[in-house]
């Protein structure tokens, strides 16, 4: 893994300690209720305690104890088609795999009739260090500084960006990785209390994502669903820290060449626009004159 990231620190340097701002994704978000919409492509990684690096695994039955490190695209968010206008909002995910259980079989339709050893998952979030040893570098750590904000428990992180340069379908993941981390840092979401991360009837090997493996149709064939909700760690599109920001989705057969594991996600959450400091300020000098005026009316 360490090739990998060497592409990604290039792009990554001053990335961070961006201020605040309305990027591209408030164009599209609205009060109340929003729905993205995603395309994700992620891997399988596994701890090598005599490299002291993560390998990546194409090969044998999922463990406790691999982690799954992605990147999500969002094409669409409330129906509309950003990546149409040339926006885009992306995010880096990560987690462990904490349970594997269940195993079975399972059945799944889609393009051609196949069956498949299945296992469900449940997946937690990992440590700042093993975002560090699979980056290259203290994303964590950097986050915190740029935020403020305690980070123990984060496993995905989103990104707005003008630039629409993250394509899972054409990129090998370390340039996805960097074309996400050029954008903006808009919100960071948390593994914490009541949060939860899982899979159910996942394929039990990860070579079955493999169209080859298989024999279904690449991006059609569903291989088991999986869901999600975590908290807003971090934000600056008016969410409240601590709200829920939850989805679910379908594993699908891999039809990326250097991304094994393809996804199709749904996600939404609450808005609730919250006033800059100045409008509140305005808001109660307004207040104040209307009791005043009232006074003088009842003197």
């Amino acid at each position: 893994m360490k090739n990998l990231l060497i592409a990604i620190l290039i792009v990554t340097l001053g990335s961070f300690g961006q201020s605040a701002y309305a990027g591209v994704i408030d164009t599209y978000l609205q009060d109340g209720l929003n729905v993205l919409e995603d395309d994700s492509g992620e891997v399988l990684l596994r701890f090598n305690e005599v490299s002291e690096d993560y390998d990546l695994v194409t090969t044998g039955d999922i463990l406790v104890g691999d982690v799954i490190f992605g990147v999500l695209d969002f094409p669409t968010i409330n129906g509309t088609n950003i990546d149409s206008a040339g926006d885009e909002l992306d995010a880096l995910y990560m987690v462990e795999v904490d349970d594997v259980a269940d195993a079975g079989t399972a059945v799944s339709l889609g393009g051609t009739f196949f069956s498949y050893d299945a296992v469900d998952l449940t997946f937690v979030s990992v440590d700042a260090s093993v975002w560090d040893s699979i980056l290259g570098f203290d994303i964590i750590g950097d986050l915190e500084t740029a935020t403020s904000t305690t980070l123990t428990d984060a496993y995905a992180i989103f990104y707005d960006d003008a630039a629409n340069n993250v394509d899972i379908f054409t990129q090998d993941l370390a340039t996805a990785v960097a074309n996400t981390l050029d954008g903006d840092l808009r919100f960071i979401i948390g593994e914490t209390a009541g949060g939860q991360i899982f899979a159910t009837d996942a394929p039990a090997a990860v070579d079955e994502f493999d169209p080859a493996t298989q024999g279904g149709t690449p991006g059609v064939s569903t291989l088991g669903n999986f869901g999600f909700s975590g908290e807003f760690l971090w934000n600056d599109i008016g969410v409240a820290d601590g709200d829920f920001f939850s989805g679910s989705g379908t594993n699908l057969v891999s039809s990326l060449a250097q991304i094994p594991i393809q996804d199709d996600t749904q996600s939404s959450f609450e808005r609730v626009t919250v006033p800059e400091p100045s409008t509140l300020i305005l808001f109660g000098i307004g207040l104040l004159a209307f009791g005043l005026r009232l006074n003088r009316k009842a003197m």
